[in-house]
């Protein structure tokens, strides 16, 4: 199992990444395998499909694909999806990875006996992480190390 400290800085990388930009996506059209590049705005949140072709796995048939990357509304990657056909799949989703990480760490804490590393964790985390912190965990764990 990895340390707090490991932990800690993967979450502040993933934090600090913002990720491939919609202008990125785009710019990348006269690339062969993209075939269109399309963006839009719903509500706060920006949307840019990206198709492409490619082979079937079992077969020889060629298939569009289409990647959805999902921006909220400072253009901060926040998912990337793969429809294909009707299936959609989630590829990438940061609000799991910092919940994955967020776990990571709590365990880490738990397993050692100390809520006063969790209290001073969670007190220096950027509001955004905070609020999924409270999204994972029961209130009584975020509001007793929090205290």
């Amino acid at each position: 199992m990895e340390s707090v400290e490991n932990l800690l800085t993967k979450l502040i990388n993933l934090e600090l990444n913002e990720g491939v930009t919609p202008l990125e996506l785009a710019s990348n059209i006269h690339s062969d395998d993209y075939s269109e590049v399309k963006i839009k705005k719903k509500f706060n949140q920006i949307y840019c499909h990206v198709f492409f072709q490619d082979k079937e796995m079992f077969g020889d048939e060629i298939i569009t694909l289409e990647q959805i990357y999902v921006y909220d509304s400072k253009f901060k990657l926040q998912e990337i999806q793969l429809k294909n056909k009707k299936n959609m799949q989630t590829l990438w989703c940061r609000q799991l990875e910092i919940k994955e990480i967020l776990y990571q760490i709590s365990d880490l804490c738990i397993q050692n006996k100390d809520i006063s590393m969790l209290q001073k964790i969670l007190n220096n985390l950027p509001e955004t992480i905070i609020k999924i912190a409270e999204e994972t965990f029961e209130q009584s764990l975020v509001g007793m190390a929090r205290a």
